[in-house]
């Protein structure tokens, strides 16, 4: 009804374009919910809903007609048995779908507000991977799909070993999009704390694995902002984004040499 109001309305400047629907967490759901139930419904011999972005729910979408991207944290991937909801990309004129899986990533990044304040270590610290940089293409690259039909990347799935998710040395998931804090990282992060799945936090790795991994400040710049500008190139994120990484990436270097200060970042 809210959608057929704003179709209708004359109170706008102009016309609307599109209506995309979208939702976090429970919203998420209820965004999937819906696009499974109704999204079928027209307009005026158009989609009611031109587009639908579910994020961070596990429920299972069905093929449509209109686009979907769906975006995956993945603690949200273990707790709400996202495996068995998975399904393959698709670019035909009755299904155009894609399923973007964020290794590393975590449902709350703000440990302090939630349970996972309780089963954190001393020196972890909120779980950083910034997948709001993600969201923000996907929904760049949705509406690109709906106005000029310009398909979006397929990003490869997480990997799984007998039923849970793999995880690399660090603890991250192996496969997944992974955004330069799981290729070139800092810390272990962990996407889901012990106890309450819906919060993570990370955990600065030793200084001597750092040395391991950046013999020098400028190579630990260097990785960053090359797997940001690739990312960007690939449309998984913004080229402002990608800038930004670069330039938190130089604030960061100052403090490689010093492995105290390094942890209280």
């Amino acid at each position: 009804q809210t959608a057929q109001l704003i179709r209708r309305s004359s109170l706008l400047d102009g016309p609307v374009r599109r209506i995309v629907m979208t939702g976090y967490s429970a919203s998420g759901t209820v965004t999937s919910l819906y696009a499974n139930s109704f999204g079928d419904r027209t307009f005026d011999g158009r989609p009611l809903i031109d587009g639908y972005l579910p994020l961070a729910s596990g429920v299972f979408n069905h093929p449509i007609g209109v686009p979907i991207i769906r975006v995956m944290t993945q603690s949200d991937f273990a707790l709400f048995g996202a495996a068995a909801n998975r399904r393959d990309d698709a670019d035909t004129s009755t299904d155009r779908y894609r399923l973007i899986e964020v290794s590393g990533s975590t449902h709350s990044e703000r440990v302090s507000d939630t349970c996972a304040l309780y089963s954190m270590p001393e020196n972890g610290f909120d779980n950083d991977v910034p997948i709001n940089m993600v969201i923000g293409q996907a929904l760049h690259n949705l509406i690109a799909w709906i106005d000029d039909g310009i398909s979006p990347p397929r990003a490869p799935r997480m990997e799984l070993n007998d039923g849970r998710i793999a995880v690399d040395e660090f603890g991250h998931a192996k496969g997944g999009l992974r955004l330069p804090h799981v290729e070139a990282p800092l810390s272990s992060l962990i996407a889901a704390a012990p106890g309450c799945e819906l919060a993570g936090f990370r955990v600065p790795l030793e200084q001597v694995r750092l040395r391991q991994l950046y013999p020098t400040a400028e190579d630990f710049v260097a990785r960053r902002t090359a797997v940001a500008e690739k990312l960007a190139q690939e449309r998984w994120i913004s080229q402002e984004d990608a800038l930004r990484i670069r330039e938190a990436a130089l604030k960061l270097s100052a403090v490689l040499e010093n492995s105290e200060r390094l942890r209280e970042r």
